[in-house]
């Protein structure tokens, strides 16, 4: 320790000791104004604590830790104690004290040159400081000093002097509703706003599009209104992106902001609440949020009955701490349903979190909602929860509501996303740490305890629910597998459009909490055996599945179909071609993802073929308006010979001594093996997948054979120009429609050179990326759900 923080010690400790043998009095708050209240130092009165910090006005709230005019000192700011109100006179008085008892203090050698500054604060419920940083963050030495059950930080460093959002109210208790006066409303419909903030992947802006017009209803009974605002992107284009999809939406209700400039999700979210300040409830919304009618209201409700609740967030299927109560219910849509008709508790959330989350504006009535401190998400929401206990409030789960929530809708352009989550917990367990790990533990085990009771009734009322009417059975729930993962998206995607669908697995080895369609286990007998007899139809999905699809559709009496995403035939090369061919006879209906597969399988069924053209989800790929790198091509390398990764190998011993850049991406093993020839990216992420398809000039299909192709059509959606082989799928669309660079076999990889050359010297890449487009436009997630439930409509 330096001689000048012994010097702040024992100048702090002696000073404390001064206030606490002698008291403070003031006369009353109400007998006065703060400004014109008297002080005296008197012995025998009842210890006082200070805290030291500075008020400030912004737009008639007070905010801390702007520096009062006393040279370069921190005033002290002094809350109700003991039904007192200290004054600004008063805190300027003892600092005053203060510095004259510490420049009285012989000074050393090593501080002689150092300004005469102290900054201190008093602080209980954490184990830091509140401030933009915590112990970790502040530059300059500093040092605790532990008097009785209170803890003081002194320092050198104006470590106060940094931007928060509202007083922190610390008092020798904890504070209850009992001894603050508490708002009410004065009408029994608050005046309600909704705020969302956009950024990221357009297809969670038009999910939210399709939300906020579902919540219309709703909102103008409670005469609210909606206000968006798009945060600024890398590219004009990008941000136009989300404006387009908003354009048409209510402009009664709904307002829509941009901004030129990225600002991050922080300012974005503190840029909207900015803009309610006239109104008494906020519910913060995230793109990547689904939810049922009636939820608003639900989510509110806390606020409005309860005096002592601040902030409110519902259950949801991908919740983190307020993850939705486990139980047999398959959907979480019937889990809401059932949640919405129970009695409500209301337990303390410990922490909020922000994917729906209502505050109530007039118990924090402050101008900004989150601390800048925390970047672009993550921890913002559970820092706010800790300052509103800090007011006296609680945060509670709206425990009558369940939600789906799928993440990341603000980090499909960043790969960030690990590395901004650890570093913010750091931040946030730096300033609440202390008061995390007490409180924190008990709550949560209250909460796992409603949340088992929930789950149980869930269970107990499931068979109350309308039942899944089209059933999929699948070999395994393993979505990191391109097939299964459709299967997934497709029951959801017919969720969405009212139509109830449930996917019974052989086996299950992934836990799926976070999902939105959880699946039955194919060993759940009873469970299996309820779904089935309520069902219509039951769907194979691999030829491993047809016998025992066949089976249980004998058994309760059901339709049958098959639906077929490739040629399976020729999987493992050609070992099951006798029991995939005659699999396909004895179905109701036959479907397939592409034309080409039609065309496979059409001599080889008894039954209607049905085209469901599936594809990825509407916006889910996107072209930035990038430049891109010359001469560069993507394309997928992995172990499978399926894939062609022979074939990939011979176009890049061709094309790399040409001059061009190969970007691969698939097994992770092969990174070291293909580093002097291309640069391999191991497995991709979506967003990762989106900046590479922007970057590149061409993306190369070289599978064997495809029953659709998606990474084509997603790579075109994106903006590569597609070179393929003609095996099926995408690549049958594409050769149909005369777009793209079709390419032939092994003994033609000499000539790849000369077709992109060509090509890139004729073409126009922009006129041909809206041709490719616009040949693959109607295979889309949604396409196929309405395809499977215009059959259904027709046939059940």
């Amino acid at each position: 320790m330096t001689a000048r923080l012994c010097r702040l010690r024992s100048g702090l400790q002696r000073l404390l000791c001064v206030v606490n043998a002698y008291g403070v009095q003031g006369r009353s708050a109400t007998n006065a104004s703060a400004d014109q209240a008297e002080f005296e130092l008197a012995s025998g009165s009842s210890s006082k604590y200070i805290m030291l910090a500075a008020p400030r006005m912004v737009r008639g709230h007070q905010r801390p830790y702007d520096v009062f005019k006393l040279g370069l000192i921190m005033p002290a700011y002094f809350m109700s104690v003991g039904g007192f109100q200290y004054s600004q006179s008063l805190c300027q008085h003892l600092l005053e004290f203060l510095l004259r008892y510490y420049d009285e203090l012989p000074a050393t050698e090593a501080s002689s040159q150092e300004p005469s500054n102290l900054f201190c604060m008093r602080f209980q419920n954490t184990n830091v400081l509140y401030c933009r940083g915590g112990y970790e963050e502040i530059e300059g030495d500093f040092e605790t000093v532990s008097l009785e059950t209170f803890e003081y930080i002194v320092s050198p460093s104006p470590f106060l002097d940094a931007k928060t959002l509202r007083p922190i109210e610390f008092t020798p208790f904890q504070l209850d509703g009992q001894n603050r006066p508490l708002p009410r409303f004065e009408h029994a419909s608050p005046r309600v706003s909704v705020i969302i903030p956009v950024y990221g992947s357009p297809r969670y802006t038009l999910d939210i599009r399709n939300e906020v017009e579902a919540l219309l209803p709703e909102l103008k009974a409670l005469n609210g209104r909606v206000i968006i605002s798009v945060d600024g992107h890398d590219h004009p284009l990008q941000t136009s992106l989300h404006l387009n999809l908003l354009k048409g939406i209510d402009v009664e209700t709904v307002e829509v902001h941009s901004h030129e400039k990225n600002i991050g999700f922080i300012r974005n979210v503190n840029f909207l609440y900015e803009k309610t300040s006239d109104d008494e409830i906020v519910v913060l919304l995230t793109t990547d949020v689904k939810m049922q009618p009636g939820s608003l209201s639900r989510v509110i409700a806390p606020l409005v009955s309860n005096d002592d609740i601040a902030l409110s967030t519902p259950f949801a299927v991908g919740g983190e701490n307020l993850e939705a109560p486990e139980s047999d219910v398959l959907h979480w849509r019937d889990l809401d349903t059932i949640l919405s008709n129970v009695e409500t508790s209301y337990p303390d959330a410990e922490t909020n979190v922000g994917y729906m989350l209502a505050i109530d504006r007039r118990k924090y009535p402050a101008a900004e909602l989150f601390d800048e401190f925390f970047e672009n998400g993550y921890g913002d929401d559970s820092d706010l929860y800790y300052r509103c206990v800090n007011l006296g409030f609680r945060g509670v789960v709206a425990d009558n509501c369940c939600v789906f929530h799928e993440h990341g809708a603000s980090f499909d352009l960043t790969s960030m996303r690990s590395e901004l989550r650890s570093e913010n917990f750091r931040r946030f367990m730096g300033r609440w740490g202390q008061v995390h790990s007490e409180r924190h533990p008990k709550a949560a085990a209250r909460l796992d305890m409603l949340k088992s009771e929930r789950g149980r009734l869930a269970s107990a009322l499931v068979q109350s629910l309308p039942m899944p009417k089209i059933v999929f059975l699948l070999p395994t729930n393993l979505r990191t597998i391109g097939g299964v993962a459709a299967v997934f998206d497709l029951v959801e995607a017919l969720c969405d459009l009212g139509v109830s669908a449930a996917v019974i697995c052989r086996q299950t080895p992934f836990d799926e909490s976070g999902f939105a369609s959880r699946s039955i286990s194919y060993d759940n007998v009873a469970r299996r055996d309820i779904v089935l007899a309520n069902a219509t139809v039951l769907i194979a999905t691999s030829s491993d599945t047809v016998e025992p699809v066949q089976e249980l559709a004998r058994q309760h009496e059901l339709k049958t179909g098959y639906f077929i995403q490739g040629p399976e035939f020729s999987f493992s090369d050609g070992q099951f071609l006798s029991s995939v061919v005659t699999g396909y006879l004895g179905f109701d209906a036959i479907f397939v993802v592409s034309r080409f597969l039609e065309e496979v399988v059409k001599d080889h069924v008894d039954k209607p073929i049905s085209l469901i053209p599936y594809g990825p989800r509407l916006e889910k790929y996107y072209n930035l308006g990038i430049s891109r790198e010359p001469k560069s091509i993507a394309v997928q390398l992995n172990g499978n010979t399926n894939k062609g990764a022979a074939f990939v190998a011979g176009v890049v011993a061709s094309l790399v001594p040409k001059g061009y850049r190969i970007y691969s991406f698939g097994d992770d093993a092969l990174r070291s093996k293909r580093k002097n020839f291309c640069t391999h990216l191991g497995f991709l992420t979506t967003a990762e997948k989106i900046r590479l398809f922007n970057r590149v000039e061409f993306y190369l299909d070289a599978s064997n054979y495809e029953g659709l192709g998606l990474l084509l059509i997603e790579s075109i959606r994106c903006g590569a120009i597609p070179v393929y082989r003609h095996n099926g799928g995408t690549s049958e669309i594409l050769k149909t429609a005369g777009c793209g660079i079709e390419i032939g076999d092994y003994a033609a990889i000499g000539k790849i050179d000369q077709q992109l050359s060509e090509f890139r010297r004729n073409a126009n890449f922009e006129t041909e990326r809206e041709f490719c487009k616009k040949s693959v436009e109607g295979h889309t997630l949604e396409a196929a759900a309405e395809a499977m439930l215009e059959w259904y409509n027709a046939q059940c």
